[in-house]
């Protein structure tokens, strides 16, 4: 079985959407990592985890407190995964490495 984990801030970006929307169609569970319950990416997945909440401290910088919340998460959730079985480790770089190639 697949598992997508969309993660996004806003929930908006049009290249998760696009890679959240494959995912359903070829019958992978999604799952979407965001800041914001009304966004396009919480109504196209199967399961919604929400890190903060959409408006933030006044004096947190905008959304900084959100992004930072966001990534423990996705660390947390590295943790967990490479702890349970560490072969997924070289997978979990290999996926890295190809986003990064993705940077501009």
């Amino acid at each position: 079985d697949s598992v997508l984990i969309a993660v996004s801030n806003s929930g908006s970006t049009i290249d998760i959407n696009e890679v959240a929307q494959r995912a359903a169609q070829s019958k992978a569970t999604t799952i979407a990592l965001t800041n914001h319950a009304r966004s396009r990416l919480t109504k196209n997945v199967d399961i919604t985890l929400l890190a903060g909440s959409s408006s933030d401290y006044p004096l947190a910088g905008g959304s900084a407190l959100s992004v930072i919340t966001l990534i423990a998460i996705i660390e947390c959730l590295f943790e967990t995964i490479v702890s349970m079985d560490p072969k997924r480790a070289e997978a979990l770089v290999t996926t890295a490495e190809s986003v990064l190639k993705r940077l501009y």
